[in-house]
């Protein structure tokens, strides 16, 4: 029996405006998860909720940080915050991505720094992600420095922006008491044509 706080929309149930909504994130994210089945009681926010975590998360030919170090803050954020749902959704992820068994372990333990696991570009990056999940980023200008090293601009906010999306995301999936899915699957699409977002924009209106 389910314990979320809400029930899911399920799609037999679902109005046209929210078919509409599970067709654009089954196309963008690969699937119509738990998160977007909760969320979806409020169509007129989700509808724009979900073209923001493919950009933010998935991004596409335009993005220049590696989806790899994007999925290590996302795990990062998500197990420093017990998210089990993102956790167990971004582990599914990360493997696409080439982050190993010992590597997803030892980015959700006390001390990635001495693993052995990780590079100095991703260990700074890892560290800046655990500073935006205890808001404490805006204090430490030797950790930016340090991600400066490793990344430009546009990198950084990228990696900023991850961070916080799944602060946001891990916060509400708590919140709601939102049971994991079966999650993306293997061969999900991890970076998303710019003409996929436009496809999703039209089918709104």
């Amino acid at each position: 029996m389910s314990t979320a706080r809400v029930p899911l929309v399920e799609d037999a149930e679902a109005s046209v405006g929210v078919q509409r909504i599970f067709a654009g994130a089954a196309e963008l994210l690969a699937f119509v998860s738990n998160f977007a089945r909760t969320a979806a009681h409020a169509p007129s926010v989700v509808r724009w909720v979900i073209p923001m975590i493919a950009a933010i998360q998935r991004g596409g030919p335009d993005c220049t940080l590696d989806l790899r170090v994007k999925e290590l803050a996302i795990l990062r954020t998500s197990t420093r915050n017990q998210c089990f749902f993102c956790t167990q959704h971004n582990i599914r992820l990360g493997r696409l991505v080439d982050v190993s068994d010992d590597q997803i372990i030892a980015v959700s333990g006390e001390d990635p720094e001495s693993s052995g696991e990780f590079d100095e570009a991703e260990l700074a990056a890892i560290a800046w992600a655990d500073l935006v999940t205890r808001n404490e980023a805006h204090a430490d200008p030797a950790a930016y420095a340090r991600l400066e090293a490793s990344y430009d601009n546009e990198q950084i906010v990228e990696l900023t922006l991850a961070a916080c999306l799944f602060n946001f995301l891990n916060r509400f999936n708590d919140s709601m008491w939102i049971e994991l899915d079966d999650g993306a699957q293997p061969g999900a699409q991890l970076y998303i044509e710019p003409e996929a977002f436009q496809r999703y924009a039209d089918g709104m209106y």
